[in-house]
């Protein structure tokens, strides 16, 4: 779901998932400095130590934080040719 000001609302289904987890999707153009800034403040790497999910379109992680809180760290890579 999208607002009139492009802000966005995902609902997924995640079948190895036993609840319900509310999640913040960060989108960023560093994700590098964003990872080191989060960890900074006591975030972990959900899947390990430096461990992020990698395509052609993007690098990802989910970061949690000391209170359970999540947020799904994300760098869309841009093709500029």
């Amino acid at each position: 779901m999208t607002d009139a000001n492009g802000f966005h609302v995902d609902v997924a289904r995640v079948e190895s998932m036993e609840k319900d987890m509310t999640t913040m999707r960060m989108n960023v153009r560093d994700f590098d400095e964003a990872y080191a800034f989060l960890k900074a403040r006591g975030f972990k790497n959900a899947r390990g130590e430096d461990h992020a999910i990698e395509s052609k379109y993007a690098r990802s992680c989910l970061m949690v934080a000391p209170s359970g809180f999540t947020i799904q760290l994300t760098q869309h890579i841009r093709n500029h040719d």
